[in-house]
């Protein structure tokens, strides 16, 4: 899916198959999501963010600009992940990890 600012700028978005995105997500500019994503309740992701495959994230999840989490990377509730943060494969967080 793709959208133009009014700036004349291209706003794109790239969802994998079967992807699950609760109510009041916020998906910044040229984010990536592989297949079987599941994105809780007012998840938001920065620009240029990349998950890998069966990525959780919970609700009220935050990820900075070019975050990347690799496949099956699970994110609790509340979760704060700054920019350019990197998690890899089967990673999991809490909020009181984070």
């Amino acid at each position: 899916m793709s959208h133009t600012n009014p700036d004349g700028s291209i706003v794109s978005v790239c969802l994998g198959n079967r992807v699950r995105l609760g109510n009041g997500v916020s998906l910044g500019n040229g984010a990536s999501l592989g297949d079987y994503v599941r994105l809780g309740d007012y998840v938001s992701l920065g620009d240029y963010v990349s998950l890998g495959n069966r990525v959780r994230l919970g609700n009220n999840v935050r990820l900075g600009d070019y975050a990347i989490l690799g496949n099956d990377v699970s994110l609790g509730n509340n979760v704060r992940l700054g920019d350019y943060a990197i998690l890899g494969d089967y990673s999991s967080l809490d909020a009181d990890e984070a």
